[in-house]
């Protein structure tokens, strides 16, 4: 199966470029892409259209190369990610699906954005506010990448559990030589 990646996860990247650089920055973002063979237009991405993955991952490693940013502000993409910009997404995690539903379902939702691996939760103690994550059949990308997803799982959970005290921190990496990517969260 070839790798893909929903639209919409490249529409909030664009977003995040034109709240922190302007058009400008976005046109950096495009020229640079073409220069790498990934002639890439944000004004043409359907947020529902499924897009040549890892394309997600190139573009968020152009980006951060584009602004000399480091992987500080990957993290910052990944909180500042899908989550923040839907408002009925935030609704939605706040008020109606507890933290327990959400690593219950959290295959779905994964599978909703990517089809790269695969999501689970072998351990999580919600009454203590902990979780073991793994992530299964990704790829070895650039630790960018993770630092990212490291992003968006903090809000996630910081939405859910109405904690400002969340961390989430990478114990195995595929990029490192393990077999597999693990998070470990917390949050009380």
């Amino acid at each position: 199966m070839e790798d893909r990646t929903k639209g919409v996860v490249l529409k909030t990247l664009e977003e995040y470029i034109l709240n922190k650089k302007g058009k400008e920055g976005l046109g950096m973002v495009e020229k640079r892409l073409k220069e790498l063979g990934y002639p890439l237009k944000f004004k043409e991405i359907s947020s529902y259209k499924l897009y040549q993955g890892p394309i997600d991952v190139l573009l968020t490693l152009v980006i951060l190369d584009a602004f000399q940013w480091d992987e500080s502000e990957a993290f910052n993409m990944g909180y500042d990610s899908l989550v923040v910009h839907s408002l009925s997404a935030k609704l939605l995690m706040s008020r109606f699906i507890s933290i327990e539903t959400a690593i219950k379902n959290a295959p779905k939702f994964w599978h909703y954005f990517s089809n790269l691996g695969e999501i689970k939760f072998p351990q999580y103690n919600i009454d203590k506010g902990s979780a073991i994550m793994y992530l299964e059949g990704y790829k070895k990308f650039h630790p960018a990448e993770y630092s990212y997803i490291r992003g968006v799982l903090t809000k996630i959970i910081e939405i859910m559990s109405k904690s400002k005290n969340v961390k989430v921190e990478q114990t195995k990496s595929l990029f490192k030589g393990d077999s597999y990517d693990e998070f470990k969260i917390t949050w009380v």
